[in-house]
């Protein structure tokens, strides 16, 4: 359709595409090439960071994953990136040629801006988040299980929501031989290969709780390819583990929970949802949850906490080590709570009314004393507004004081009286780091 009448044209329409696809017959200025002139067929990257995807290397000791590593151990190296031609791009590690592109569908009614001349002046962003992968099972079954490598994106400032796509098989890298059982190419343009690349896409802006997520991928320590928001769920079932992000409908903070498994050719995976403040009033109004940190508490390879900040300067722990979902629930608040308790709130010293809004993952380490030593920075740079705005930020260490005990090899929160003091948080002191001007 054309972006400035919405009125069909066949022909308008079929070139368009051509040209986003790469097609450069029709760049001009004229009547007879009508559309801007490129100095590349690339669109421009700016917030999306590349991510790298190679063989299976998470390492997991669970039933078929090393059948699948093996299988899959001379696929192709990919570099994946969002740029802002509309496209979630995979490169060949190898040569650089290009393999997949994906348009989600967030960002569809804004693609005929790319073909106008005066585009340059009114630069737009597209899929401008960036990229991450992780292994997962995606099996209903427990006796059969199914792994895909599933690449998961957001659209950044370019849109609300995210998408998840199945990249398991982008062909084999040069020199394999030719006995390989890894599979060719499943990145083609025909189905069944195009909708089975589709694992989900939630960018068309239905959701009201899904907002503009924004973040780098949370990685693993020793390992900048593994991406820890990509989990086995307590539950049993895999999932990937999102803020609901900025400017969303209800604006409330939200985590989201999506499953990878259950995918089918008429509905997408199952979305679970834990809000820390809900209706119209206070940490429900102008907010949402920014990059969360997961952290497995017992080391049994799931997480059992997650802890994210907030636009209003929030850090919220969430509590997912249940093995029944329906009692995930906000730390330190009952369940069901519309206005929970955070674990702390980030305000200016001198102007306690000033929130500090958190939006980068948090930080956490076991203190020798017993706890979680939680540390996170304040200040965000995701408005216009926010690289002139000279408010006070500050760096925080804040101690989760919580204890646990297992049960039935499961962690839980101590709740008795015959159990160690649980749910303190202790009070923090004000401390001055060399460099840092402001540190609590």
């Amino acid at each position: 359709k054309d972006g400035a009448t919405g009125t069909a044209g066949t022909t308008l329409g079929q070139n368009r595409l051509s040209f986003i696809r790469g097609d450069r017959s029709l760049e001009g200025d004229t009547t007879a090439k009508p559309f801007r002139v490129r100095t590349s067929r690339q669109g421009d990257i700016v917030n999306s960071t590349v991510w790298y995807s190679a063989r299976p290397a998470a390492g997991y000791s669970l039933l078929g994953y090393s059948t699948f590593a093996n299988t899959h151990k001379d696929r192709l190296p990919m570099l994946y990136v969002g740029g802002n031609d509309g496209m979630l791009h995979g490169f060949s590690a190898e040569d650089g040629t290009e393999k997949i592109a994906y348009i989600p569908q967030g960002v569809y009614k804004n693609m005929a801006a790319l073909t106008k001349t005066t585009y340059q002046s009114g630069h737009k962003y597209f899929v401008d988040g960036s990229p991450f992968t992780g292994d997962a099972n995606v099996s209903t079954t427990a006796s059969t299980p199914d792994w895909r490598t599933l690449l998961v994106s957001t659209l950044g400032a370019g849109g609300k929501g995210y998408f998840v796509l199945d990249v398991t098989t982008p062909g084999r890298k040069s020199g394999a031989a030719s006995t390989t059982s890894t599979p060719v190419s499943n990145f083609t343009n025909t189905d069944p290969n195009a909708s089975a690349v589709v694992w989900a896409d939630k960018t068309d802006g239905s959701d009201a709780d899904i907002g503009y997520i924004f973040g780098d991928p949370v990685t693993a320590e020793g390992n900048s390819q593994q991406a820890t928001q990509i989990a086995r769920m307590n539950d049993g079932r895999w999932a990937v583990v999102l803020g609901n992000g900025y400017n969303s409908t209800n604006e409330d903070p939200v985590l989201v929970v999506q499953y990878l498994d259950g995918q089918s050719t008429t509905a997408a995976p199952s979305i679970r949802k834990i809000a820390a403040a809900t209706g119209t009033t206070g940490n429900a109004t102008a907010n949402g949850l920014s990059t969360p940190r997961l952290v497995d508490l017992n080391g049994d390879g799931t997480p059992d906490v997650v802890y994210a900040g907030d636009l209003k300067g929030n850090l919220w722990k969430f509590d997912i080590a249940h093995t029944d979902p329906a009692n995930w629930k906000m730390a330190f608040s009952t369940a069901g709570c519309t206005s929970c308790t955070p674990l702390f709130t980030a305000t200016e010293k001198t102007n306690t009314t000033e929130r500090q809004p958190i939006v980068s993952p948090p930080s956490v380490r076991p203190n020798s004393t017993g706890g979680m030593m939680v540390a996170f920075g304040t200040g965000m740079n995701v408005t216009r507004a926010d690289p002139e705005n000279t408010k006070v930020q500050t760096v925080y260490s804040v101690l989760d004081n919580t204890n646990y005990k297992l049960v039935d090899g499961h962690i839980q929160v101590c709740e008795t009286t015959s159990d160690t003091v649980c749910k303190i948080r202790a009070d923090m002191e004000p401390a001055t780091v060399p460099g840092i001007s402001s540190l609590a």
